[in-house]
This record gives C-alpha cells, structure tokens and sequence, in this order.
C-alpha cells in the first residue's frame, strides 16, 4: 500500500455539499440530479485546497501526491495530504504541484482516463459542478470505474447515470484541529462527539513522529491526535521546544495536538520524579528560590505556547498530570488541595491573562486511583472555569473494569472526557498480547463519553512500551466505526 509520508498541508473540518453549479464555471439553469437547486446554494464556490469526496467516502486522489504529467487520479481514504487538495480555478480542478484534472487525450468517450497534467487551457481540463456530479466539457461524469471502493480504484469519464459514483461533494480544508479554528471551534468539536465517536492518538514525547508514520503505513489509518511533552521524562533543565515542528505539521494536516509538560522539581531542581520536599505555600510567593525557578520553567514553556499560538495551532493542554499519586513532585505528598488548586489557577491565568494565549484547552487528568471513592480527584479539581477537558491515566489489560470508577467520577464533571494515557499491561511495562479492539470495546460499552484515547508510547528504557508498535489488531481498531481518525475528523 502506498500511503503519502507528508501530511504537511491544510485538511478540512466541516463537510461542505455543494448541491450547486460553481459560479465561475456554471451553466445557466443547471440542476443536481432529481430536483433544481436554491439560488442561494448556486452561488457557493469550494474553498480553496478542499477534499473531494466520493464513493464510499473516500477521496480524489493523485496517486502518491506525484506531480508528473499522467500521474494517475484514483479514490483513495481521505488523509488530508496535498495528494487530495484541490481548488476550483476558472473551471479547471488544481491539484499537487498546481497541476490539473485532465481527461486522457482529450477524450470524450466512456471510459476516458483522468490523469494529472500540466495545466494548459484545453477543454480536456475543463469542469462544471452540476449538482453532485462533476461534468467534462463534454459532457460526461466523473465517474468511479465499477463502483469500485479499493484504495487505487481507476478515476474515469462515463456518461452520466446520477450514480453513487459519481456523487462528489467538496470538504473544506481543515479538520477540529487545523489552525484557524480556535481552541472553541475545538472544544465545540469534541462536546458535539461525546458518547457518539472516540478520537484515536498517541503520545511521542517530543518527536520524531516516526511511530506515528509507521501506524500511518500498516493500517492507511493516520491517528487523530498526537501527544507531546516539552521535557524528557525526569530530565532537568527548561522546555525543549523541538516538538513544536512536529505539532504544526500535524496540526495543519487536520490532527489534534496535546501537550503535557513534566516541569522539574523546582526546589531541587532535579527532574519531576524527585518527590523531596516542595515548600507549597511558597511556590507562588515571589522572592524566594522555589518560586523563581517556577516561574523560570513556566516562563519557557510560555515561549513554545505562543509560537503555537501565532501559527494558530490549539493545544490540548495537560499540566501536572497524575496528581492524585505521590511519584511527582505535585501531588499529593507535598500539596493539598487548596494547594494544588491554587498552583493549577494561578498557571491558567498567567499563561492566558499574563501571557496572552488563547489557544489552550485545559486537560484535568489524574491517575487512576484504587480509591473507590476518588475524594482526592474532586477535592483537588481546579474549578469549572478553569478547565476544559477532563481525563485519566489508565494502565490496563482490562480497562472496562478498571476504569470504571474513575469513569463514572469524571462523568460528574459535564467535561468530554479524554483517557489522557492508555496503556495495556501495567505503568511499569507493556503487553504484547493486548489486543487494541479490547479497548474500543470497553470504551463502547462502559465508557461512552470517552472523546479520545491518548496511547502512550513505545519508549521504556529498553522493556516493553506501550505504543500500538506493541499491540495486536490495530488495523481493525483505527476501522471500527466508533473510531475517528485524522481523515475522519470533519
């Protein structure tokens, strides 16, 4: 299977059916098959760099985004790369490269191959939007050969039937994610979703996203959101901001983005394992060394947030993750909390009042505690105002029965609800034998709310991670129509 490796370029969020004639290129009085279109609908041209959807909603597509004259046009799953990014231009269809849509020799036959070529102004390259059909000068449909819906599948001319295949229909670029939404566009996205669709992911720390890319390879399926963390794990020092060129081209490819930051003990210094003593009615308190250095870390990470933030890419942002456990320097062990609520509130605040940002949504996500009650996950809940998105960290063979307390607690909130990192097994190491269906299965059953799933990753010192490398029947995971995708994400 030949997938595009680039997802460098804008995807769509909204379907769009233009049931119209474009203007530019549009005959007088024409109709969509069965019925005359509104006057107001007519006058809709696609957005520039949009999908074309089709049979099976799958995407036109130039095969391995080539841009040699005669690269093939075949349906393929819609991935948001330049591959499948077309614009409308004086009744020529411009894809990769700024080549066009052209018809064979000029062919007007049943039949007729539809190839990329150099954009020459010859009516084999000619098109009209009539209703949801696309029509050659002509006078035939673009038409998918055989009602085929194999990725690959031969992009034709035939004459027009008003068949499924060659209904097309035009997505506007840019999934939940892309930048130019906002971080409401993003929240209203994943409250529209709740208990209907979950959104697949995987943390990569701070890239590469060569995991991600290897997924993409083995199952055609690009995972809807990926995870990066400004600090290696229990490694000192300030945000290390090389993430961000991972989280822009993904983010512009139409994927989410959410961050977690694994700032270091700022009393010791050291990474953020050292649970040693954190003087918490200190931390906010200026002119003393714990505070200073807070702010210090604070004040780096705040220089990656607002390149993202100039580049319009919204962060899904997890700070101080695993609160409830007693293995960063956080919890519970060194703030109550009063404590802990007062540290989140005033992060939030410097970061969007201070600082500026809006594009942070705020992810709540303690661990998953053995406390049936989970008293430590309300009492130290920052407040509805300050926080967008709630979650937990769930390591488990069996995630419908571990995580159902903490399910039903987080349900309480009235937040979608992220399972922030998923890993089969234990925190300790992986399972190879987990099976990801296991997963959507009990998220289905037991868990509906659940907007996302945030794996976590492969890397463990040399034992087994956790990543979908690690796991059996991902193919047929990132397929279950439960399951969204980055190409399904609209």
């Amino acid at each position: 299977m030949k997938l595009r490796k680039t997802p460098n370029q804008r995807r769509r969020q909204v379907l769009i059916y233009l049931f119209a004639c474009a203007a530019p290129i549009a005959a007088a009085g024409c109709s969509a098959p069965g019925g005359a279109i509104g006057a107001s609908a007519a006058r809709e041209s696609p957005a520039p760099g949009s999908a074309v959807r089709g049979l099976g909603n799958k995407c036109l597509d130039d095969s391995g985004g080539g841009t040699d004259p005669g690269n093939k046009i075949q349906l393929w799953d819609c991935n948001g790369t330049v591959a499948q990014q077309w614009t409308l231009d004086q009744g020529r269809l411009v894809g990769p490269g700024g080549k066009c849509l052209d018809v064979q020799w000029g062919n007007q036959s049943d039949g007729a191959i539809v190839q990329l070529w150099d954009c020459n102004g010859t009516a084999a390259q000619q098109w009209t939007i009539n209703g949801g059909a696309i029509v050659s000068a002509g006078g035939l449909c673009l038409d998918v050969k055989g009602y085929g819906t194999d990725n690959g599948t031969q992009i034709e001319l035939w004459h027009c039937t008003g068949g499924a295949n060659q209904t097309w229909s035009f997505a506007s670029p840019g999934g939940p994610g892309t930048p130019g939404k906002g971080a409401a566009g993003v929240l209203s996205y994943l409250q529209s979703i709740v208990g209907k669709r979950t959104i697949s992911g995987q943390f990569v720390e701070a890239g590469p996203i060569d995991p991600i890319n290897a997924i993409a390879e083995s199952t055609g399926k690009w995972l809807g959101l990926i995870g990066l963390d400004y600090f290696h794990y229990n490694v000192p020092g300030l945000a290390i901001l090389d993430g961000n060129a991972v989280a822009e081209q993904y983010a512009k490819a139409g994927g989410l983005i959410t961050l977690s930051t694994s700032m270091p003990n700022p009393t010791s210094r050291n990474g953020l394992a050292d649970t040693s003593y954190v003087p918490a009615d200190q931390i906010l308190v200026p002119g003393n060394p714990t505070h200073d250095q807070f702010m210090a870390t604070l004040d780096s990470i705040a220089v990656g947030l607002q390149q993202l933030d100039s580049a319009g890419v919204v962060v899904i942002y997890r700070p101080f993750h695993e609160l409830t456990g007693n293995w960063f320097w956080w919890g519970r062990q060194n703030f109550n909390a009063a404590q802990f609520r007062a540290m989140w509130q005033f992060v939030h605040d410097y970061f969007t009042k201070t600082k500026g940002l809006t594009n942070l949504l705020w992810l709540y996500a303690p661990a998953n505690t053995n406390d049936p009650s989970n008293n430590t996950v309300v009492s130290y809940y920052p407040g509805n105002e300050y926080v967008d998105v709630v979650g937990m960290d769930l390591y488990s063979d069996d995630p419908a029965r571990d995580g159902a307390s903490m399910y039903a607690t987080l349900n309480g909130f009235g937040k979608p609800i992220f399972l922030a990192e998923f890993g089969a097994g234990q925190p300790a190491y992986g399972n190879t034998n987990f099976s990801e269906l296991t997963l959507v299965d009990a998220i289905k059953r037991t868990m509906p709310n659940v907007v996302a799933w945030q794996q976590w990753w492969d890397g463990n010192a040399g034992n087994v991670g956790w990543g979908m490398a690690e796991t059996r029947d991902v193919a047929a995971a990132l397929s279950d129509p439960r399951v969204l995708n980055r190409g399904d994400m609209q």
